[in-house]
């Protein structure tokens, strides 16, 4: 089974953070993230806080890009604050 990776944001500037998913991330992560299956890129009713859900083939490719995003190396939009992140194995899909 896959691996997903759960990345939780504070999201300060709801327009430059959207922006910029728009126009960086969506498009880095279609062709640089090895391992990527599938992104879902989440915000609650009051654009104030992100969940982002990554899912890889391997653990070990879902653990590289948290400790990307830990370091900062993966580094948020402008607007947006890391919390934290973590990695779990998928147990079933439909």
């Amino acid at each position: 089974m896959p691996y997903a990776l759960f990345n939780y944001a504070r999201i300060d500037d709801p327009h430059a953070a959207q922006e910029d998913l728009d126009d960086n991330v969506l498009p880095r992560a279609k062709q640089h993230v090895v391992g990527l299956v599938r992104a879902y890129y989440t915000v609650d009713d009051a654009a104030t806080s992100s969940l982002a859900v990554l899912v890889f083939d391997t653990r070990d490719e879902a653990e590289a890009m948290a400790e990307r995003v830990r370091s900062g190396e993966a580094h948020p939009s402008p607007g947006v604050t890391f919390e934290r992140c973590e990695v779990r194995e998928v147990v079933g899909e439909v």
